[in-house]
């Protein structure tokens, strides 16, 4: 009896762990991701701060399903594998209070279509539920690193 096994490219595997570790450090230490309040000039109201320091911070989903939807969407740009590029692209972006995503920019990229295409991804994630400050929903300013990792070379023949 034969089994399917979905197969998936070691690079988005590489790309799924290193971006969690990452996701994790900085959420852990309540780091970079989450450092200080800031106005969003673009927001709708000119009183409508977006956080980046906050009691709750907005969710995606359950566990690894932000870096699972990442990883099935994201696409390896074929400029980026021809020159052998890889590195990671800083994003960032605003949960709203809705819990939709506005204001999503590369802060740091690696260029060759990589940034574009987290941008592209990003803007695709369905809603999340947003954050928390004083008991009060708010929009919330978040930043999360994407790997890019080509796969090693096979050894051998």
């Amino acid at each position: 009896m034969k089994t399917v096994k979905t197969k998936m490219a070691k690079w988005k595997i590489a790309a799924i762990t290193g971006a969690a570790m990452v996701f994790c450090c900085l959420v852990a230490g309540n780091g970079w991701a989450l450092a200080q309040a800031k106005t969003d000039p673009k927001s709708t109201s000119a009183s409508e701060e977006a956080f980046k320091q906050v009691d709750q911070i907005p969710t995606f989903g359950q566990g690894n399903d932000l870096w699972t939807f990442i990883a099935k969407n994201l696409r390896y740009p074929k400029a980026a594998r021809k020159r052998g590029v890889e590195g990671k692209v800083f994003v960032e972006f605003v949960v709203e209070k809705d819990g939709s995503l506005s204001n999503v920019k590369a802060l740091k990229g690696i260029g060759y279509g990589c940034d574009e295409e987290v941008v592209r991804v990003v803007k695709s994630l369905p809603s999340w539920k947003p954050g928390e400050k004083d008991g009060k929903i708010v929009r919330t300013t978040f930043v999360i690193p994407i790997v890019f990792q080509l796969p090693a070379p096979q050894k051998g023949g």
